[in-house]
């Protein structure tokens, strides 16, 4: 390992030769990753801002509490996953429970989603075909409140809040009709009952457990504004929002989100915490991290994407959203365009160490200052009192540098290595590490 950087992701070739050389098996490649062990990894971590969407299993649990990620957002609490067959049948919790024993034991916090109904529950016509079916709004109210209630008591320990619907604003995933063959979107109408009767069932099965409203935003936004003027903010705890941006440089279109789904807020309730509970870089081409491009090609698309996700967390926090799902790291077993951030044999994109370097740095620290440096360069500083992070990086044509580092400073790549100057500030996040006495700015630092 001469000469390798001692985090990040190796592509390991093996293969099996027998006396004087002769080759006795075909080539096989590994990936392996190296990243720091992640902070307050033996408990759970309510103010982490670092959620992520996996299958609840062991093997996918303990990749992602190692990557750093404290929150967990769950399907699988949806009713038709859990319900009997008719009403007076006995709900079927043993598959969940198994998932959330698994997120239990490795210090997930967790937000659970109500919604999806059972046929027969449900004012879905029997004609109707497709998924959006099992998305149609409840026929039978008591059943649903019935629901809502038995999961917030069975899963009071587990599931510290939850999700009232899962994208309402959508009509794949809200349907309120079924005329000629095609789904019709629910109405604010019927989403209100729904939200309001669910809300005061989770808060009767448990008292603590915070309730979050799904809002759009952006092209939903008339949906929203309807649910406003019909109280939706006050039958919850916080407000959520999904965002997926296709372009690498994601700061402005998380800023422009964020601040939207403030400032739409009724008055009474601009104080509300917003949650990211799920965003990403969307669909994406395949990608063979393995095969698929020379090695300089390939780490150039990591840091792309690796400085993609670290800064979709940080302009999140940096406008005021407290924490951010990321979608996903469930492996979903294919190699079609799909949202995953696994490859298609479920190994994991280097892409993601990124987010571990980032947690590293700032899991326990608080944002003290967020700042733009000559309209190029973004800062965004951090420190609990005894440590400060100052995280840099560039968006403009010519990228500054930093010649030399105070005595006590240290600054870092990506994926966490140690560099040593002059080091140039590019659009991937460059992590300097400072005594927390010394106050002087990173901006001092900086050369043109």
């Amino acid at each position: 390992t001469s000469g390798l950087a001692p985090l990040g992701t190796y592509l390991v070739t093996l293969q099996a030769y027998g006396p004087g050389g002769a080759v006795r098996s075909r080539r096989a490649q590994l990936l392996l990753h190296r990243v720091r062990p992640p902070r307050f990894a033996d408990r759970r971590c309510p103010a982490s801002p670092f959620g992520v969407h996996i299958l609840p299993v062991e093997s996918q649990a303990t990749m992602a509490r190692a990557l750093g990620f404290k929150w967990a957002r769950l399907f699988d609490t949806e009713w038709v996953n859990i319900a009997g067959p008719g009403p007076d049948q006995p709900v079927r919790l043993e598959g969940i429970d198994r998932s959330a024993a698994v997120l239990r034991a490795h210090n997930f916090m967790v937000v659970g989603i109500l919604g999806s109904v059972p046929r027969w529950a449900s004012a879905c016509p029997p004609d109707a075909r497709g998924w959006t079916a099992d998305r149609f709004i409840p026929r039978d109210m008591r059943a649903w409140e019935s629901y809502c209630r038995t999961m917030a008591v069975h899963y009071a320990s587990t599931v510290a809040a939850w999700e009232i619907w899962n994208e309402p604003f959508l009509r794949g995933f809200f349907a309120g009709a079924y005329r000629d063959g095609q789904f019709v979107h629910g109405t604010p109408e019927q989403y209100l009952p729904i939200l309001r009767s669910g809300a005061a069932a989770v808060r009767a099965g448990n008292p603590n457990a915070l309730v979050i409203w799904n809002r759009g935003g952006e092209q939903e936004m008339a949906f929203d504004t309807h649910c406003i003027a019909l109280g939706a903010c006050t039958h919850v705890d916080m407000v959520s929002y999904h965002q997926y941006i296709g372009a690498l440089s994601p700061d402005a279109a998380v800023a422009r989100k964020a601040r939207e789904i403030r400032e739409t807020q009724p008055a009474e309730a601009r104080a509300m915490r917003i949650w990211n509970t799920e965003g990403g870089p969307g669909p994406h081409d395949v990608v063979n991290w393995y095969t698929a491009f020379p090695p300089e090609q390939r780490r150039a698309i990591d840091v792309q994407y690796g400085a993609y996700v670290a800064r979709y967390y940080l302009a999140s926090i940096a406008h005021g959203t407290e924490k951010f799902f990321v979608y996903t790291h469930a492996g979903f077993g294919t190699w079609s365009p799909c949202y995953t951030l696994m490859h298609g044999d479920n190994t994991l994109r280097p892409s993601s160490l990124a987010i571990a370097n980032l947690a590293w740095h700032i899991e326990g620290k608080g944002l003290a200052r967020h700042m733009q440096i000559a309209d190029s360069v973004t800062s965004h500083e951090y420190t609990n009192g005894t440590e400060r992070v100052v995280i840099l990086y560039s968006t403009g044509a010519t990228p500054p540098r930093i010649e030399t580092l105070p005595a006590g400073w240290r600054v870092r790549d990506l994926f966490g290595n140690t560099q040593h100057t002059p080091v140039r500030v590019t659009g991937a996040p460059l992590y300097l590490q400072a005594p927390s006495q010394d106050t002087r700015d990173a901006e001092q630092l900086l050369a043109w």
